[in-house]
């Protein structure tokens, strides 16, 4: 397995050159591939001990290979990055995982007397432990700063009455704009890549959440299949009707971008037989997978496309951006990804925030997009079929 070097990567410790992580704890929920450990190993290079680094992944989206690498290099990475329950909800069960995880990791660092410490978070779950825990500990308190990247674990926060400075990556203008079309254009590959191995030509697709992800979706595939979106959103809606419910059976590829269930298992009876679901979000609550995935036996793995009943259901209802095809997802363009997210880590710990929902610096944001530019589309290249060729 190949980890590169990023120039977005090193062009933040250039610019932050005075950072120093010795001393300093992380504890982080990360998709374990190789351009996260490209992230650590920046950091790394800033002084954190790779001891103190405390990691855990998703099952979907745990590469083997970039588990091994961590573990080799004296990071401590939880075992349950690799667990998969085909027959249990993965956010209950990751939930419960998270908690034992977090409390072990937390009791450690307050023997220790841990005085610094990094919660880098997927999903908003630690960070809600975190803060629950500054409501009864005074430990914590002024020891600790967050960093959220998803839009789901956003709105898990944004309610809270929050105790510690969080970085909120997640809604950033360069994450929105700039990292959706390449997670859409991934997406797309893999979904037609399984499509084509299970020799399906769907002729109708909806796409269910028509924002930042979803929006490119359909950019990409609506020269390939009639193609109708749905949000809750009706200016951003083919769909005007206030369900869809009811048109559910006219497509033969669902595509879920919202980050929330949009169909029930009370709903599965509407389906067209055939029918292909394929989550382009996280976790596998798009389409209720685990209650499809308990009408049949035996499956092996959280890549698995199973059918039930009829319905398709690709990559066991997980994101068809993280399937196995490890050397074809984790590309390139993803050290914007890693550049947003260390970015967000140093401004969270050389500024002095308030607690509470801190915007990505502006500025930075503007920097790390221009690099990214000059790195992906000089001028003396052309973009031809997903790849670059001298003009």
């Amino acid at each position: 397995m190949k980890v590169q070097k990023f120039k977005l990567l090193d062009y933040l410790n250039s610019v932050f050159e005075n950072i120093d992580l010795d001393g300093y704890h992380v504890i982080c929920v990360q998709h374990i591939v190789a351009s996260t450990i490209s992230l650590f190993n920046a950091l790394f290079e800033n002084g954190l001990n790779p001891k103190n680094l405390s990691a855990i992944g998703k099952c979907y989206s745990t590469r083997p290979e970039a588990f091994e690498h961590l573990i080799e290099n004296n990071v401590d990475v939880a075992q349950e990055s690799l667990h998969f329950d085909p027959y249990r909800t993965f956010d209950m069960e990751f939930k419960r995982v998270l908690l034992r995880f977090f409390q072990e990791k937390i009791k450690s660092l307050e023997t220790k007397g841990c005085k610094k410490l990094i919660v880098l978070d997927d999903g908003g779950e630690l960070l809600l432990f975190m803060n629950s825990l500054l409501k009864k500990s005074k430990f914590w308190r002024g020891k600790v700063v967050g960093i959220e990247q998803t839009t789901a674990g956003y709105d898990k926060l944004k309610s809270e009455s929050i105790l510690l400075p969080i970085i909120n990556v997640a809604r950033s203008h360069i994450k929105l704009i700039h990292e959706s079309p390449f997670i859409a254009r991934v997406a797309v590959q893999r979904l037609l890549e399984h499509l084509n191995k299970l020799r399906i030509s769907p002729k109708t697709a909806l796409i269910i959440g028509n924002g930042a992800i979803g929006s490119h979706i359909h950019s990409e595939i609506k020269e390939l299949v009639k193609t109708e979106t749905f949000d809750l959103d009706f200016s951003k809606s083919s769909i005007k009707n206030a369900s869809y419910t009811a048109i559910l059976g006219n497509f033969d590829l669902i595509i879920g971008c919202t980050g929330k269930t949009v169909i029930h298992p009370n709903q599965f009876r509407f389906l067209k037989r055939g029918a292909c679901l394929a989550s382009v979000s996280s976790s596998d609550r798009e389409f209720s997978g685990f209650n499809l995935r308990n009408k049949i036996k035996n499956i092996s793995s959280c890549h698995q496309d199973v059918c039930v009943d009829g319905i398709h259901l690709l990559n066991c209802g997980f994101p068809i951006n993280f399937d196995d095809a490890y050397e074809e997802i984790d590309i390139l363009e993803f050290q914007l990804t890693r550049a947003i997210l260390l970015s967000g880590i140093y401004q969270s710990i050389t500024k002095d925030h308030a607690n509470g929902l801190i915007d990505l610096d502006p500025g930075l944001q503007e920097k790390i997009h221009h690099l990214y530019d000059q790195t992906f589309f000089p001028s003396d290249l052309v973009l031809k079929q997903g790849y670059f060729t001298q003009a």
